[in-house]
């Protein structure tokens, strides 16, 4: 029974590990690599209740406001991360975009 136990302490412990940095750095190298005209980075904290993630997407907006092409391709980008990362954690990602006019601000 006391083997019993800590096993379940073990996986319970393992499966609320936080993975903010490594999915950040995943992130990072998949989604800004490619996007590098319209995303600056991309920022990963694991919740309070470490159920899920809270993404935030630093994109670069051009004259002062979002264009219709460029949401398309905000909100595409964005639900590529939320594949990426319900599918390597099962977990779902709280989704926020920040806006910059370059990637120095």
């Amino acid at each position: 029974m006391k083997l019993e136990q800590t096993i379940r302490r073990i996986l319970r412990e393992e499966t609320q590990k936080d993975l903010s940095p490594i999915l950040e750095n995943l992130l990072n190298k998949l989604l800004v690599k490619h996007n590098k005209d319209i995303l600056c980075g991309v920022e990963v904290v694991q919740s309070v209740d470490g159920e899920s993630y809270e993404v935030t997407f630093t994109f670069i907006v051009h004259r002062g406001k979002v264009s219709f092409y460029a949401k398309e391709k905000h909100d595409s980008i964005m639900n590529e991360a939320w594949d990426l990362v319900y599918d390597f954690t099962n977990q779902t990602i709280v989704m926020k975009s920040k806006y910059v006019r370059t990637c120095n601000e």
